[in-house]
């Protein structure tokens, strides 16, 4: 892929952007929704940069405990805590020297890992853990979070040095809703990627579908939208692909929001456990809407721990 898919006026500015910026090497913020892309976009300035032919080392720095995250960024010494390996253990940024490393989540990292990465940007150095020498490093920083980085630095949850330092150059990704234009062509992509991935022949969607499609908010974005057609092309009977098709609580969606008397109405059609599943997947889609994509207070909204969102988000290819 050359670019981001879409015809919206943002898409192309946003692809406009990559190019500009790609050669410069200067650090970028991406910011948006969950699912919008922020990782194919980090792909892009990476493909497009004279780094490209070193690595893309990636972290999401939400879903590895914070206990373990420094571990991870910055590397350890042999010795350095209890179960740390023989020899210690290279941590990403080493790994990433002369390419670029991608900071998702940017917004969950504690205030002692945002001190230290701090550091590394301004000093262009790490220093593992357990270790007293310092390691020079050549790395180009891409970071991306779905949070409201003004809002926690008012807060007091977000450094400010950390948010100017990373906020060199901004891109920001509107969610699919504001975007619908981009429905369409996105959808002809994935039919493309999945007829080669499925070795099947699949000619694309009926007017009803593209009617759904084009009426539903998508609240997971470009990923929702991805896994609906690859959903799709697990029950598919022909080579359109028609309402039949399509998972239930999209069809329950469109144009109205899901309430408890659409899932009544699912009794004896479908499995308890089927229906229990996509009002499970409905709230959270909606707990991340009011919670502006911040995970950490959504997971707090539902009464769950970080950890525990993170798994029924995998489960429900929320993520």
């Amino acid at each position: 892929m050359k670019q981001l898919i879409g015809t919206s006026p943002a898409i192309k500015e946003i692809n406009h952007l990559i190019t500009q910026i790609a050669t410069k090497g200067s650090t970028v913020l991406i910011r948006g929704e969950s699912g919008t892309g922020k990782e194919l976009v980090a792909n892009l300035i990476h493909h497009f940069s004279y780094r490209r032919f070193n690595s893309l080392v990636k972290i999401n720095c939400a879903a590895i405990p914070e206990h373990l995250l420094e571990a991870e960024l910055f590397g350890y010494s042999e010795g350095a805590f209890t179960g740390a390996k023989k020899g210690g253990a290279v941590g990403k940024f080493a790994q990433a020297h002369k390419g670029t490393i991608f900071l998702d989540e940017i917004g969950d990292l504690s205030f002692s890992t945002q001190a230290k990465l701090l550091r590394v940007i301004q000093e262009k150095e790490i220093i593992p853990i357990g270790s007293e020498s310092s390691i020079k490093l050549d790395v180009r920083i891409i970071a991306a979070t779905n949070a409201n980085l003004e809002i926690m630095v008012k807060e007091g949850k977000f450094r400010d040095d950390l948010f100017y330092r990373l906020n060199v150059v901004s891109i920001y990704i509107p969610p699919l809703r504001e975007r619908k234009e981009d429905i369409l062509p996105l959808t002809t992509s994935f039919i493309t990627e999945f007829n080669e991935k499925f070795n099947v022949s699949i000619n694309g969607i009926d007017n009803k579908v593209k009617h759904i499609f084009l009426n539903y908010d998508w609240p997971g974005n470009i990923r929702e939208l991805k896994n609906t057609l690859e959903y799709a092309y697990n029950i598919v009977d022909g080579n359109i692909i028609k309402t039949k098709h399509l998972p239930k609580y999209i069809l329950a969606n469109t144009n109205t929001a899901i309430t408890s008397n659409n899932y009544f109405s699912q009794i004896g059609q479908r499995s308890l456990t089927e229906i229990v599943d996509d009002f499970e997947k409905e709230l959270i889609q909606q707990a991340l809407i009011k919670c502006t994509g911040n995970k950490a207070k959504a997971a707090e909204l539902l009464g769950l721990s970080r950890p525990g969102l993170y798994k029924k988000l995998q489960k429900h290819g929320l993520i």
